[in-house]
């Protein structure tokens, strides 16, 4: 039997990896479960279907975009992409979403895009990028007071570029992406006193904000906020004991994985999870069985993502958390831990009728339980008889 099971049960997809799948098979609703033998990266491309994001109009020829910049409707209403910038650039005034996404934009050419960001821009995606303090230095006189969106993922935005963008942040600013920069604690303090009081998503994932960021940024966190990403920075139970007394009361999506919370991390923020909550990531953040028992207690009733990768969940764990599921819930991840065929078929006979995604691939107890050995990707062999 190959290492890697896909079970799809009515909407629901299973990803195991069993020595014996029999063992659950019982537990799998009957008569419309098929079993498909496929290969592990399966789930993943599945993953993409369910949560698709939108892909901006391409336009690679200069032909292409004297094209649609002659179209002041098209500008009007959609987000544009341009994929090269020279001096011969030139955006339309009437443009209110530019997207410059993966282009080798440094602060070299933002100098040329910046004097002509439309007075009514509402969306600036620079992601991607090679942008850092020079670039912020030049951009800032031509944000516009109407900015609603301005995403600055993936660039070499350090602690000075922060600081520069912070005193003149756009007022009517809703959502901020700052992921995967090089963002520290005395960044986070210079930018969170400046944050917009309309600002609904804040994404500082996969920077180098520590404890004292974390401190300083949480009591400026407002109540409006709906979606925050903090994951990937070396924040430990500390912080989080810092910023659970200010978690946004409205908060819909809340990203903490990849960082050092520990069981007694989740024991102090469970409690104050919001029930408005839909998403939870807590991928990679050194829980066992008493965090997660501690955050089946306080489950919030409309979560609908659950995501628990890479911890080290045993069949007590997985017990807590199959008695405890909201109705609501769709997708479960807790692949990479060390659940057993026991607490395996608790979570599938508790799982709510409406799931549609349950991972638990690379589980039953490998050594360390956390570097898998790579597995041969078997041949595509469907059976469904």
């Amino acid at each position: 039997m190959n290492k890697y099971l896909l079970l799809a049960i009515g909407l629901l997809t299973l990803n195991i990896n069993s020595a014996d799948a029999s063992e659950i098979a019982d537990y799998v609703p009957q008569p419309n479960s098929k079993i498909l033998n496929l290969p592990a990266d399966c789930l993943t491309k599945a993953l993409d279907f369910l949560d698709p994001k939108t892909r901006a109009l391409a336009m690679p020829t200069s032909n292409e975009f004297r094209k649609v910049a002659s179209d002041r409707e098209y500008w009007k209403y959609n987000e544009v992409r341009i994929n090269m910038v020279d001096r011969t650039l030139k955006i339309p005034s009437y443009a209110v979403n530019l997207n410059f996404e993966n282009i080798e934009l440094d602060n070299d050419k933002l100098m040329i895009i910046a004097p002509q960001l439309p007075q009514g821009l509402m969306g600036l995606n620079l992601s991607g990028n090679k942008i850092s303090h020079e670039g912020i230095r030049a951009l800032w006189p031509y944000l516009t007071v109407n900015l609603t969106c301005l995403n600055l993922e993936c660039n070499v935005l350090d602690d000075a570029s922060v600081t520069e963008l912070s005193l003149h942040m756009p007022p009517s600013l809703t959502s901020l992406n700052l992921y995967c920069n090089k963002i520290g604690s005395p960044g986070i303090i210079a930018l969170a006193p400046h944050l917009p009081d309309g600002l609904t998503s804040l994404n500082i994932g996969h920077n180098q904000m520590d404890d004292t960021g974390l401190a300083a940024l949480s009591p400026h966190l407002k109540d409006n906020l709906i979606s925050l990403n903090i994951s990937g920075n070396p924040i430990t139970i500390i912080g989080i004991s810092s910023f659970g007394p200010h978690i946004p009361k409205y908060l819909q999506s809340l990203d903490i994985g990849s960082n050092i919370i520990s069981d007694g991390g989740l024991i102090v923020l469970a409690p104050r999870l919001p029930p408005t909550l839909t998403y939870i990531n807590l991928f990679d953040v050194d829980i066992h069985d008493v965090g997660v028992s501690s955050l089946a207690m306080h489950m919030p009733p409309a979560l609908k993502t659950l995501i628990l990768s890479r911890n080290k969940i045993t069949d007590t764990g997985a017990g807590a958390l199959a008695t405890r599921f909201p109705n609501t819930l769709t997708r479960l991840k807790l692949d990479t831990n060390k659940i057993e065929p026991t607490g395996i078929a608790l979570l599938i006979a508790h799982l709510p009728r409406d799931s549609q995604v349950l991972d638990l691939a690379h589980n039953f107890v490998m050594p360390n339980n956390l570097d898998p050995p790579p597995m041969p990707m078997p041949a595509l062999d469907f059976d469904m008889d």
